[in-house]
Parts: structure tokens; sequence; C-alpha cells
């Protein structure tokens, strides 16, 4: 079992309000993380991943190509499918693709925010224990 900034390898009778919020919000965004990690979005027939780092990682390409081409250097705009190869994208099939990554991510996200509302507004440990953390 791993442990959280505290140290903690779950929340105990010991734990202190803010022990138990942060934990407990350790897990939920965890529980997001997983589930984005065995999720992809189906783009052109083939499948893309949604983890934070694939949408990181898409933005960075993004500006890089943005800002290369307005100073006047030509490049290719890559990005890969799972377990592919980069290949070209045009700008409107890579806005395309972060669209539909949005849309399916953004929903999650939501949902895991507001559980963290949830569990950053309760009053008790034992009321912090009882929220459920993130699910699909």
């Amino acid at each position: 079992m791993r442990t959280n900034y505290y140290g903690n390898k779950s929340i105990t009778d010991n734990s202190t309000l803010e022990e138990a919020q942060a934990f407990r919000q350790e897990e939920n965004k965890g529980a997001l993380s997983r589930f984005l990690e065995n999720s992809t979005v189906e783009f052109n027939g083939k499948q893309y991943g949604v983890t934070e780092a694939d949408q990181n990682e898409m933005q960075a390409m993004i500006m890089q190509y943005q800002m290369l081409t307005s100073a006047g250097v030509k490049t290719d705009l890559q990005w890969h499918a799972k377990h592919e190869e980069c290949h070209t994208f045009t700008i409107d099939e890579m806005v395309a693709l972060v669209a539909a990554v949005k849309a399916f991510v953004l929903p999650h996200m939501n949902k895991m925010q507001s559980i963290k509302q949830n569990i950053y507004n309760a009053k008790s440990v034992e009321e912090v224990r009882k929220i459920e953390v993130f699910t699909a």
C-alpha cells in the first residue's frame, strides 16, 4: 500500500482533518488518473491516449508548431496513436483530436473536482472517510 504526503497508508484514528482530506483527495485524483490511463478516444479510426501526460504533450506540440510556423520555420505537426509512431497532422486534424480528448476527459475531470470540493468541505475525519472517490 502506498503512503500519502503525510506518510500515512490510510486515514487513521489519529489523522487530523487536514491529513484525512489530503489523503482522500490523493486517492480521488489517483482514481481519475488510473481511469484515464486505461481509456482512449477514437479518432480517424485509431485509439489515442487521454492521460494528463498525453494532454500536456499535445499542448506542447501544438505550441511548438505555432511558435515555429509564426517565426517562419517550416515544420510538421506530429502526434501518435496509442502504441504507434508519430505521423503528420494538419492543424485542423490536431484541433479535432484535442477537442475529442477534451470532450471525453472534461466530464470525468468535473466529477473528480466535485468530489474534491466535498472532501475539502467535510467538517470531520469521519465525514471524509465516508466520501467515495472518483469512479467512472
